[in-house]
């Protein structure tokens, strides 16, 4: 029962941090998190010593809980580590790839893009990664890839506060990449992948710039 509290309390805290509804470098008091989720202590202080390992937290007795800020550091680092992951992924798991389910994803965004709907932008762009990239057996590099990806949520909303900026020309890179797996051409989604990463690092740095980031 405790561990149940504790998962609960974990997924729920760590919903409102990668949806930005805690906001970074903002401190929240432990006290109104026991409030708010109507639970003990004991397991709401153990979700938070999780998320304190996973870098999303920092505890401080007696003044709160302080919601991780993101640097321009942190986003060079997770890009990095995206770009090293996710196409040595691609490249020697692809065989474990749900068809029927990106297929499914195919046509979500297909139709988003002719109806212009960019309202489920960030979910259809993080399954669609999941997708391509968790699908293999190498559970040591699906699991950080998770743990990157979480954090890579909260990347995406700060850095593209208008969302139809970024949506138009991501989705058609999504498309391309798509197609290339559906023909079986795994070298050429490969590269594909690989561009899209780049060019949405550039474009998280040059828009979270525009915040004055800490370095």
């Amino acid at each position: 029962m405790e561990q149940s509290l504790k998962n609960q309390a974990y997924a729920y805290i760590k919903g409102k941090i990668i949806s930005l509804e805690y906001k970074p470098n903002t401190i929240i008091s432990e006290s109104a998190l026991l409030k708010e989720l109507d639970m003990s202590r004991t397991p709401v202080r153990e979700s938070l010593i999780t998320l304190e390992r996973e870098n999303f937290v920092q505890i401080m007795p007696k003044r709160g809980i302080l919601i991780k800020p993101i640097s321009i550091t942190d986003v060079n680092m997770i890009y990095d580590s995206r770009l090293l992951i996710e196409p040595f992924l691609l490249k020697n798991y692809s065989n474990y790839i749900d068809l029927g389910e990106l297929r499914d994803c195919y046509e979500m965004m297909k139709k988003a893009e002719e109806t212009g709907d960019s309202r489920d932008f960030f979910a259809i762009d993080d399954r669609f990664h999941r997708i391509l990239c968790m699908s293999g057996p190498n559970t040591y590099l699906t699991s950080a890839l998770d743990h990157i990806y979480n954090q890579s949520q909260r990347i995406r909303i700060l850095s593209t506060p208008n969302v139809g900026e970024r949506y138009s020309p991501a989705t058609a890179e999504h498309l391309k990449l798509c197609e290339a797996i559906l023909d079986h051409d795994i070298e050429r989604a490969v590269q594909l992948l690989t561009e899209h990463l780049h060019t949405s690092k550039s474009i998280a740095i040059s828009s979270l710039m525009n915040f004055s980031l800490p370095i």
